[in-house]
């Protein structure tokens, strides 16, 4: 019972040295660019589904109230340009 608990003892001091190690390591030698969205749309996007944003930070959003394919894919959006119903409405279970 005692040699069991100091095994456990041992990992939990060595596995956040370990990983610690690993993750100074992976950034040293693999870093991650990070690229941010374009500025620019394509003409078909930009037009059709995509509206310029009042948020700060955000570049552009999905244009409320609209039901059309876009690059083979259909897009639907609710009264807030999000995907899905309008909140509060129920949703239709296909079976």
């Amino acid at each position: 019972m005692i040699r069991s608990l100091e095994n456990i003892l041992i990992l939990s001091a060595t596995l956040p040295i370990t990983l610690g190690i690993i993750e100074l390591l992976l950034r040293r030698f693999m870093p991650i660019d990070y690229r941010p969205p374009p500025s620019e749309l394509p003409n078909v996007a930009r037009d059709i589904i995509y509206q310029p944003s009042d948020v700060p930070g955000l570049d552009y959003e999905l244009v409320p109230n609209m039901e059309t394919q876009a690059r083979g894919v259909w897009v639907k959006t609710n009264s807030y340009g999000m995907r899905g119903n309008e909140p509060g409405q129920p949703t239709a279970i296909e079976w």
